[in-house]
């Protein structure tokens, strides 16, 4: 009876915190509950499960040490800049799982998994880093990494995990890892290492520590615009339709892309308008006329 009495108190308290827990707004123009991401992290009490980031350049480096999902609007519309040139622009310690989606990312480093549980990594841009992603995890630690849905560019190393990590599991699904100066995925002596349907192409490395996984490809995404920052797919992208098989879509309910732009947790920022076109090029002609003459404007456009 008393074991009884234990668990549905339990049970009671579990449900009420349930009940209770709430999400945060960033806003770096004053329209949510904090102005910077970390004032959020620092001030929130175990009852916040949340923190939503509004669009905008957030330049701060970013520590998480709790139980969090921490996602912005997309990553085309948040951004994360580290303004610190030693420390990396997110990083993760602590006990608790922490969920990452929907930013760009770049600094000197970039993601620094320190996390003794579960850091799931998604629909994430980075760019421009030391590492894009790197573990630091201790030899005798228990961890589960899930890198999903993400583009991975142009940094020194996309994926690092130096050292051996005997009981860490990594899942590597759906990204696109390219133009990385080293390595685009190294490991070393991983315990389960999962790595599936990502598009893995000019590295100087691919894969270092281990190999090519099912349903990856090396092939050049065909970006609309790297010169502007522009990461959607072009309608002849061989990432399209390519990505994580299964009872996994797109929010246009076809079979996932690879990428940032992807997955059914993309849809808040899903940069394809269904049947219309997605402008790629403007001409103005004349580009300047006196008031009250014409222009003919002129655009070029693919249809997904």
């Amino acid at each position: 009876m008393k074991k009884s009495l234990i668990v549905s108190i339990i049970c009671f308290i579990l449900m009420c915190n349930l009940c209770f827990a709430k999400t945060i707004i960033v806003d770096k123009y004053g329209n949510g509950d904090f102005f910077a991401i970390q004032d959020a992290l620092d001030s929130s009490d175990h009852l916040v499960n949340t923190i939503k980031v509004l669009p905008g350049i957030y330049e701060e480096n970013i520590k998480i040490d709790r139980r969090i999902s921490l996602i912005g609007s997309g990553p085309n519309m948040t951004y994360i800049r580290a303004i610190s040139q030693i420390e990396s622009a997110i990083k993760t310690n602590g006990t608790d799982p922490i969920f990452i989606q929907g930013f760009k990312i770049s600094g000197t480093k970039g993601i620094q998994i320190e996390s003794h549980s579960t850091t799931t990594i998604k629909n994430c841009i980075i760019l421009n880093c030391g590492d894009g992603i790197r573990m630091n995890i201790n030899r005798d630690t228990y961890c589960v990494v899930v890198i999903t849905n993400n583009t991975i560019y142009n940094n020194t190393n996309g994926l690092y995990l130096p050292n051996p990590y005997p009981y860490s599991t990594i899942h590597i699904f759906g990204n696109i890892i390219a133009f990385n100066k080293e390595n685009g995925i190294y490991t070393d002596n991983i315990n389960k290492l999962s790595i599936n349907y990502n598009d893995v192409y000019a590295n100087l490395n691919d894969y270092k520590g281990c190999q090519k996984g099912t349903g990856d490809i090396s092939k050049d995404a065909k970006f609309m615009d790297v010169e502007t920052g522009n990461f959607i797919l072009m309608n002849d992208s061989p990432c399209i339709n390519s990505g994580i098989f299964g009872d996994y879509f797109d929010p246009d309910g076809t079979r996932n892309d690879m990428g940032a732009y992807a997955g059914p947790d993309s849809a808040s920022f899903w940069p394809y308008v269904t049947g219309g076109p997605i402008v790629t090029d403007i001409v103005l002609i004349p580009s300047s006329v006196p008031q009250g003459e014409s222009i003919t404007v002129t655009a070029k456009g693919q249809v997904r």
